[in-house]
């Protein structure tokens, strides 16, 4: 998937979305718990960490729809 944090990962998507859900629902998740639950390496915990937050960053402020108001 070209353009986003999933260019050239190894990593699958379902991977991807469990961490997603994870520290969105616990942001200060730690990385080790991270690992344990998602059954990956602590350095592919410690990237998959990092691409989220930078994530979360560049879009803060931006809006959560493309929609035009009715």
């Amino acid at each position: 998937m070209k353009g986003t944090i999933f260019e050239n990962s190894r990593v699958a998507l379902p991977i991807w979305f469990r961490a997603f859900s994870l520290l969105y629902a616990s942001p200060n998740l730690t990385i080790r718990a991270l690992q344990l639950s998602l059954g990956v390496t602590f350095a592919t915990a410690w990237r998959m960490k990092q691409k989220i937050g930078l994530g979360r960053k560049r879009t803060r402020g931006r809006p959560k729809t493309l929609q035009k108001p009715d």
